[in-house]
């Protein structure tokens, strides 16, 4: 149910901060579909909880992206217990257009705390009037079964999303023993992507074309969960200047949070490893895409989630401005100030810029998140300076600023 968590965080000068949030813990209880018929233009539905549904909703998705999602109108419901199981049965209106809808099905118990939830479908008028083809999944659990004309005009089936389950009823001269399951080429491929982990795993697995590899390690996952890479067209918004050197490679569950993290490899090809500038990057929400540190020319970073990632070539460096180069010996006055700007790979780390005054290296401060370098008053000579400052981003386009500076 729901829990309330509160975070509160102090920096090292006393600063703090508060959040709470709330947090709904949903134990592992699926949603699982046992009958299947088709009553003129409705639905007879059958699904088997381990508590009592109190609620139920229903909703006809659209196979056609340009179609709409249809709210469907959940006649009463029927619950009769059996050994510790709570059997349900619902009518659902058929949608009034073909288009092979799915129907996903969301359920809460007396005590208003939620089911997993459940898809079926795709369900077309193509398919016949006597004919129905299935295929049902539920968020978090996946399993075998096995499908039984359990009657004519009757379907019934267990949760099994690695499975596509076609039957016809005895009328057309299929016993009640008849089992048929379709195995499409392209569904085949498409399971062979997926991947079960578990908190226990040591697991390795590439992207179909073999230029992404993710390593799981025992204790990456906090539970056990299916995985795969998939490949997708190239989105932006991207940097300025930024070039588009691969698709986007999302492991999938995507954003799915992780316990010890997992090792992201890239095994590039010659031609792309000798192009200056190139780096990989991951994809946020607010920001776009943003550079993913990890050792130059070791293609491979530690991830802690699953996420979007895509590889751009930056060759644009680092640009330098002075802010302000002129500074009195009133103490407490600022020193020299400058801006350093990097709009694509950026720059993390103080180790990345190196300042002379003089021709001798001088401390500085750096801050990563204001973009801005600060060079202490103490470390200003009287009368006027030389300043040089060198900055190299995180792929290694280096920028270099000479400027007078005075301090009186």
């Amino acid at each position: 149910g729901a829990n309330r968590l509160r975070l509160e965080v102090a920096d090292f000068f006393g600063n703090t901060t508060t959040l709470t949030l709330t947090v709904v813990y949903l134990p592992n209880r699926p949603l699982r579909l046992y009958t299947a018929t088709r009553l003129n233009r409705d639905l007879l539905l059958g699904v088997v909880t381990p508590d009592s549904v109190k609620k139920l909703t229903a909703n006809w998705l659209a196979f056609n992206p340009h179609q709409k999602t249809l709210p469907a109108r959940v006649d009463p419901l029927a619950v009769k217990p059996v050994l510790e199981r709570y059997y349900t049965t619902f009518t659902v209106p058929l949608p009034e257009n073909d288009g092979g809808w799915w129907l996903q099905l969301k359920a809460e118990d007396d005590r208003g705390v939620p089911f997993l939830p459940l898809l079926v479908g795709p369900w077309s008028e193509a398919a016949g009037l006597s004919r129905y083809q299935f295929r049902a999944t539920a968020l978090g659990l996946w399993g075998s079964g096995r499908l039984a004309l359990h009657r004519p005009g009757w379907l019934q089936l267990s949760l099994g999303p690695d499975r596509w389950y076609l039957g016809a009823p005895a009328a057309q001269g299929l016993t009640d023993t008849t089992l048929q399951v379709l195995f499409p080429d392209s569904l085949r491929r498409e399971l062979g992507q997926w991947q079960l982990v578990t908190p226990q795993s040591s697991l390795t697995f590439h992207s179909e074309d073999s230029l992404m590899e993710v390593e799981f390690f025992p204790g990456s996952v906090y539970d056990s969960l299916y995985c795969r890479i998939k490949k997708r067209p190239p989105h932006g918004p991207f940097p300025p200047q930024a070039k588009v050197c691969s698709p986007v490679y999302q492991i999938q569950p995507f954003d799915q949070p992780l316990n010890q993290g997992v090792w992201l490899r890239l095994h590039l090809p010659d031609s792309l490893q000798r192009r200056k500038g190139l780096g990989i990057y991951y994809w946020d929400r607010k920001k776009g895409w943003l550079y993913l540190p990890h050792a130059p020319e070791r293609w491979q970073a530690k991830i802690t989630s699953l996420e979007q990632f895509i590889l751009l070539q930056d060759t644009l460096p680092p640009m330098l401005a002075p802010i302000q180069t002129r500074i009195g010996t009133k103490k407490g006055a600022p020193g020299l100030r400058f801006r350093i700007l990097d709009s694509c790979a950026g720059i993390y780390d103080e180790d990345q810029i190196t300042v002379k005054i003089n021709g001798r290296w001088t401390p500085f401060d750096y801050d990563p998140e204001e973009k801005e370098l600060l060079v202490p008053q103490r470390f200003v000579p009287l009368g006027r300076s030389e300043v040089e400052i060198l900055a190299t981003d995180n792929v290694g386009n280096t920028a270099h600023l000479a400027v007078p500076a005075f301090r009186f």
